[in-house]
């Protein structure tokens, strides 16, 4: 959640073996933070090995309830484009 304030829920920034024990195979888990004074445009990304690199990562986009712009009204639908190239070869993971 790269810039997002995790505030009062540090253990939900998602670093393996740091702020959380590892997802296990099969396994899965729910990030469950409430984001209050922020809004805009975000990106997450996996902190396992080369996940990152192979593609685990994406946006996130957090609407303000204050924000006077609204979907339906003012636009059709969010558009993000990311773009990657970080290696030729997917990792061994």
């Amino acid at each position: 959640w790269h810039g997002m304030r995790q505030k009062n829920t540090p253990y939900m920034d998602g670093i393996p073996g740091i702020t959380q024990c590892p997802i296990p195979p099969g396994g899965s888990y729910t990030y469950n933070f409430t984001i209050s004074d922020q809004s805009g445009t975000y990106w997450w990304h996996s902190h396992y090995s080369n996940a990152m690199a192979d593609g685990l990562w994406g946006p996130l986009i957090v609407h303000s309830v204050d924000e006077p712009i609204q979907r339906g009204r003012d636009y059709d639908e969010d558009r993000i484009v990311f773009v990657s190239d970080w290696m030729h070869d997917n990792s061994e993971i």
